[in-house]
């Protein structure tokens, strides 16, 4: 379980969001949401430890400042919307790397982290990728390489920046699929940010809307996912469709009228 207290951000005296406090349970999906600029990767990156903000967070009852780097490396997993990658490495090597908190001082890797990699390749359908350099990866192929690193942790929290923003539509369903299925049955925890409604919609359990310094509303996808407060808060015409295995779906509407007047003014 996660608790994160009175968590508030700010750059150059611009208040990002303050007082953020939530709960996500263990084996939970949560799915952060808001427009450009309303701070979900700040806060992302601060229950992941990674920023020196007020604030706390609390995993299983342990401040995440009081865990050793070790210790949570072995506990967290937290990928950025834009990881660096190391040039002249492989995509096996690479993932490899999310082993490391198992080995000792000077060990290598054994047969069960070799074995940890290699399955977390196939699940991301990207073991073909396996000798390749990093280098010479594209977007969404280093996207899923990242994520597979991540898995290869063995985290119990799962903590995305974005992880779909640079896949196809294809490779978008499989890998929320994958870490569905990862949640379900390593009871993972996951907290994502999310640009897209209607995948949040598709998979989270619970929606936290962030806007304006706080978070605005919280709850189900049916219950957040509204036409009214996508409007109020994203500045954006929807219809909201709700499908019959109880996901949402939203769908942009094109303002005729406007464009026509822009044509005509052309």
């Amino acid at each position: 379980m996660i608790v994160v207290r009175n968590l508030s951000a700010t750059y150059d005296e611009h208040v990002v969001y303050s007082d953020v406090s939530m709960t996500v349970m263990a084996g939970e999906w949560v799915v952060i949401i808001g427009p450009n600029g309303a701070g979900k990767s700040t806060l992302l990156r601060s229950i992941a430890g990674l920023t020196d903000m007020p604030g706390s967070v609390k995993v299983d009852g342990r401040s995440i400042d009081e865990i050793s780097g070790r210790e949570r490396a072995q506990k967290v997993a937290f990928v950025p919307q834009a990881p660096a990658l190391p040039s002249g490495m492989t995509v096996t090597d690479y993932v490899l790397l999310g082993r490391t908190p198992y080995l000792s001082l000077l060990g290598t890797e054994t047969k069960k982290d070799l074995r940890v990699a290699s399955h977390m390749l196939g699940l991301l359908a990207v073991e073909d990728l396996a000798k390749r350099d990093l280098a010479t990866l594209s977007g969404g192929e280093a996207q899923r390489v990242v994520l597979a690193r991540a898995l290869a942790q063995e985290p119990q929290v799962l903590l995305l920046d974005e992880p779909t923003s640079a896949l196809d539509l294809g490779r978008q369903q499989e890998t929320m699929q994958v870490i569905d299925d990862l949640r379900v049955d390593r009871q993972l925890t996951v907290i994502t940010t999310m640009h897209d409604l209607t995948l949040a919609g598709q998979f989270a359990d619970r929606l936290l809307l962030l806007n304006g310094g706080g978070i605005l509303a919280e709850g189900t996808p049916d219950e957040v996912l509204t036409s009214e407060t996508i409007s109020k808060h994203y500045g954006a015409n929807v219809r909201v469709i709700r499908d019959s295995d109880g996901g949402v779906i939203v769908v942009p509407i094109r303002a005729r009228q406007s464009g026509r007047n822009i044509g005509r003014a052309l």
